[in-house]
């Protein structure tokens, strides 16, 4: 990488050394660290994600942007290790933690998933695809509003690839095109989203049980198998639950 790539690297790690204190290490491993850091004088903090996978221009399209329901992206910096991302550090719980408390109700479930629609809308407008939906990639803040967190592994969609090259994403929320049978969308989110609804709902996977009512039609549209039998847009999905519940506020 150019020398002015590595001379940001060492001006993030002065100012991270000199102004900031590290308070927690969410995940280290092979592939990437999660850092918490927390400014001295102010008390606020921020995350310092360190990976090998190269989606450079995911984080560099979303820098500096604000979204109610996506952290927001301070600096990117590119080195021949790897990428080092500063980004916002979202208080609250994992939606994981959450449900280990207790399952939301019908009404709070559906205004969950349709605010992660709102953070897809925000995110396939830029041509960004996040491929790993799933509980433990959902922050709720003490309002109860939820923010998806996460994008390691998410991509830029390309118009010119047949399909995924890497069978990346998590068993169980993974759209099939995930697996390498094709190129991962718009409408691979929103399986992965169809898949949360359900467990929000069910408690399980849409192949175990689905939810009875007007919700079923939509979590079978949202994992139907067909790419073009999905819902097409996140916003087409989140119309529907609005339709269907008929109590989803309108989401910022």
């Amino acid at each position: 990488m150019s020398a002015e790539k590595n001379e940001l690297l060492d001006y993030i790690e002065n100012a991270l050394r000199e102004a900031y204190r590290k308070v927690a290490v969410m995940r280290k491993n092979d592939v990437d660290c999660i850092e918490v850091y927390e400014h001295l004088e102010s008390g606020k903090r921020l995350v310092k994600r360190t990976q090998k996978n190269r989606n450079d221009a995911v984080y560099r399209l979303l820098k500096g942007f604000r979204s109610n329901h996506l952290p927001t992206i301070y600096e990117v910096c590119s080195t021949q290790a790897g990428l080092c991302v500063l980004e916002e550090y979202i208080e609250g719980k994992t939606l994981a933690e959450r449900l280990k408390e207790g399952a939301p109700n019908r009404h709070t479930a559906c205004r969950l998933i349709a605010q992660i629609c709102d953070a897809l809308t925000f995110l396939h407008a830029r041509g960004i695809i996040h491929r790993d939906i799933k509980p433990d990639n959902i922050m709720i803040r003490p309002d109860g509003s939820a923010v998806l967190i996460d994008l390691s592994i998410a991509r830029c969609a390309g118009e010119d690839e047949e399909c995924d090259t890497q069978n990346l994403g998590t068993v169980g929320f993974a759209a099939p095109e995930q697996f390498g049978l094709s190129q991962s969308g718009v409408a691979t989110d929103i399986y992965a989203l169809g898949v949360l609804l359900n467990i929000l709902i069910s408690g399980v996977h849409p192949i175990m049980d689905l939810p009875r009512g007007p919700l079923k039609r939509i979590v079978k549209k949202a994992t139907a198998t067909q790419i073009s039998r999905r819902y097409q847009s996140a916003q087409k999905m989140k119309r529907s639950l609005w339709i269907y519940c008929k109590k989803i506020p309108a989401v910022r």
